[in-house]
């Protein structure tokens, strides 16, 4: 159920278009905005973001600013693309992450670092109390556990957003 502003209109979360030349020039304004937003205590969402500008670096730049603010901000549960291929960009051929022949242009690039840079990926084996800790971001995980002389059993679990350790606990039978 959403809160109610004053007015008394139901609202459930709050999502927005980015691609104002002021705000992609500035990762303080986007956070600066991103906070005005966040003082209605609502879920954010980015549903649209995109920048077309003809040097391929600075669109790069400007997707690494927002994504990094609203990454980084606590009110901001998820990014969405608006374009992701330039031969059908309605902004032109430098919108998007893939040049019209499918190779990534620099924001490409750059989206797929920052993807590596924000996962996990890790293994090990538990200690003599069957304890595996590591350290992640929030976010859902596939999980393949192996014991000796059975099959491995894939699960999932997720790592919720917030502060200070969490504790899943998969039991092999």
């Amino acid at each position: 159920m959403g809160r109610q502003l004053a007015e008394g209109v139901p609202i459930d979360g709050i999502q927005g278009h980015i691609w104002s030349e002021d705000i992609l020039a500035h990762p303080q304004v986007v956070k600066q905005r991103l906070d005005q937003v966040a003082a209605l205590r609502l879920p954010i969402g980015i549903s649209e973001f995109d920048s077309a500008d003809p040097d391929e670096k600075v669109n790069a730049d400007r997707l690494e600013r927002v994504y990094r603010s609203a990454y980084n901000h606590p009110s901001v549960e998820g990014i969405m693309l608006w374009i992701f291929w330039s031969g059908n960009s309605w902004r032109g051929p430098n919108g998007g992450l893939a040049r019209k022949d499918w190779t990534l242009n620099e924001a490409g690039t750059r989206f797929e670092a920052l993807k590596a840079g924000w996962s996990t990926n890790t293994s090990g084996r538990t200690d003599f109390d069957g304890v595996f800790a590591f350290r992640g971001f929030h976010g859902d995980y596939a999980v393949i556990l192996k014991a000796p002389d059975r099959l491995p059993l894939p699960r999932m679990l997720a790592v919720v957003q917030g502060e200070g350790q969490q504790i899943i606990t998969f039991r092999v039978q």
